[in-house]
């Protein structure tokens, strides 16, 4: 009899299965393998130094690239002068300078030295420089050092040398742009190319992958015409960052401000005069804004600019907020709200608040500053303005604009209340009669008659402010000649309902839904806001309004921006597509 033993397959456990893995490799990410009795070759070793120097550009490529400190570029004569500074390139390659860098560029013979590859080419020919841009960069460069003895493979191989070492540093590079030199004075040149190179420093068609751009040089006929040392450059930062074209922005307008004021010597001007393109935030020109007359020549017409005073060291976190927005085109101006912030120490803040407080209370509209767009400032000065004994005594510097988002209390009719009605007291009681001796009644053989008083009736009546009338909206809030035909009839709709409701308890519900949406949203939507105020109030009257607007704000809430709030609330009550496609043009 034979005995067979049939060995038992365990049960697969209960529980998670391990999970799937898919796990590409990556060559360059290669290091050796060590272990006891290994021969070990140069191949070997310069594998791992591969391996470590990739790992060192994966940590900067994550921090992202750009200036970390230092590093400012100068032109003097025919001298570029950089000073010390660290910086990470595109590829993560940390670059740093310990002494400033001087290049002769009448030099010809030693730059001609220097550059001898093909990629010369492009920035010298027999010895001239070409016409154009260039990038001035600072890039990775590495050398060979010292000679060590190359000892044979085999015994019929005479031996040689080779480098001891490689030593890593940084050199400085003219990069040709494919962008042309505009031709125009060296300022005008300057703020124009503002528009196409400021932010552009990380774009891989303007520098290779191991340098960082310092600035730009414009050459002509051989010569240096002018080098900004700030079109190209930025700060470290990683690409993620979502406002840092605005900052690179606001860096050069303040070096452009800076010479424009020199050379205007303290005269007003406007901004388009010397810039295509403004930061949504930064410094103002003191003469370019007068407060106690109610004028600005800065900013274009097409800007509501108000004025608005505010604590010095409050302003650089008002600033640091308002650069999320976008930028300012004065080529081709767009309606847009901006706010001239002065800075005033905490005295004069407490007493110029307490001022423009004292006179909003007085003033229907709020007592809003607006400042008028002129050509000139002139005209007679207020002396009863709030502004008068302050602004003589604020220095420059000490005034700033930035752009304000288009969303709640950012129009004529902010800080208005609407009026629910108003309900008439009751009447007091007639005086008591002077007591005295009680008569008994004449027997007239009839029931005595009733002499009880009824109770005054209470009369309640809506009262519409003057400013909320249909005639006063029109005035406060003009819509754009696209949206005038649209505007009409919203306020013959409203002059019905004021007309019919005048003296009632009936109350304004058109007037009011009305005067909401244009309180909640800016006059920057109105080519497309008083189309879809007629299509809801001809179609389902306040009740169609309300809900559209609760619609809006829950749609701002989930983050949306003020324009794509519009598409979203429209597209949930059904309004016709003509209207969503009027809102995503605006935006």
């Amino acid at each position: 009899m034979t005995t067979v033993f049939q060995p038992v397959v365990p049960a697969a456990p209960e529980g998670p299965q391990a999970p799937l893995r898919a796990t590409p490799i990556d060559a360059r990410l290669s290091r050796t393998y060590y272990f006891d009795g290994r021969l070990l070759t140069a191949a070997d070793l310069i594998r791992d130094q591969q391996y470590l120097d990739r790992r060192l550009l994966d940590v900067g490529r994550g921090l992202g690239d750009g200036i970390v400190e230092g590093l400012e570029l100068a032109l003097s004569g025919s001298t570029l002068s950089v000073q010390p500074g660290v910086a990470v390139s595109a590829d993560g390659r940390t670059l740093q300078l310990d002494a400033p860098l001087l290049v002769d560029l009448d030099d010809r013979a030693t730059l001609a030295a220097l550059n001898t590859g093909a990629d010369s080419d492009g920035v010298l020919h027999s010895g001239r420089f070409t016409n154009g841009l260039y990038a001035v960069a600072l890039g990775y460069a590495e050398q060979g050092s010292g000679s060590a003895e190359v000892f044979p493979r085999d015994f019929g191989a005479a031996r040689g040398l080779n480098f001891d070492a490689i030593d890593e540093g940084v050199e400085l590079r003219l990069v040709p742009l494919t962008v042309p030199a505009p031709p125009l004075p060296a300022l005008a040149a300057r703020a124009l190319l503002a528009r196409t190179l400021v932010g552009a420093g990380r774009l891989d068609h303007w520098l290779p992958a191991d340098a960082v751009a310092l600035g730009v040089l414009a050459i002509d006929g051989d010569a240096v015409l002018w080098c900004d040392p700030w079109l190209l450059r930025h700060p470290r930062r990683p690409d993620a960052v979502l406002d840092g074209f605005q900052e690179d922005l606001l860096a050069h307008y303040r070096a452009l401000l800076a010479e424009v004021l020199a050379e205007r010597a303290g005269a007003s001007f406007h901004a388009g005069e010397h810039f295509h393109v403004l930061p949504p935030a930064g410094p103002l020109p003191r003469a370019c804004v007068d407060p106690v007359r109610g004028q600005q020549t800065f900013f274009p017409a097409e800007c509501r600019v108000q004025l608005v005073p505010l604590r010095a060291d409050d302003m650089e976190a008002v600033l640091q907020s308002a650069l999320a927005l976008a930028p300012l085109d004065l080529d081709a101006p767009q309606p847009a709200e901006v706010l001239v912030l002065v800075a005033l120490d905490a005295s004069p803040y407490a007493n110029l608040a307490e001022a423009l407080l004292a006179r909003a209370q007085s003033d229907a509209l709020g007592g809003e500053d607006v400042l008028a767009p002129v050509v000139t400032l002139s005209g007679e000065t207020d002396p009863a303005s709030p502004w008068f004994p302050f602004w003589e005594a604020v220095p420059e510097g000490r005034v700033y604009y930035l752009r304000r988002p288009a969303r709640a209390a950012a129009d004529g009719l902010a800080g208005i209340v609407l009026a629910s009605g108003y309900t008439v007291p009751e009447a007091l009681p007639p005086p008591a009669p002077e007591p005295g001796p009680e008569l008994p009644p004449p027997d007239t053989g009839e029931p005595p008659p009733d002499t009880t008083v009824p109770p005054p009736e209470i009369v309640t009546v809506a009262v519409l402010p003057e400013w909320l009338r249909s005639d006063a909206l029109a005035r406060l809030r003009p819509a754009p000649e696209a949206a005038t035909r649209e505007q009409r009839s919203v306020l013959a709709l409203l002059d019905e309902e004021q007309a019919s409701r005048e003296g009632t308890a009936a109350g304004y519900p058109l007037t009011g839904s009305v005067s909401a949406a244009l309180l909640h949203i800016g006059p920057m939507t109105d080519s497309a806001l008083w189309p879809t105020l007629a299509a809801l109030a001809g179609s389902g009257g306040s009740r169609a309004i309300d809900t559209w607007l609760e619609t809006f704000r829950r749609a701002e809430a989930d983050g949306a921006d003020v324009f794509r709030a519009g598409v979203a609330a429209g597209r949930e009550l059904g309004l016709d597509t003509t209207l969503l496609r009027l809102w995503s043009s605006i935006g």
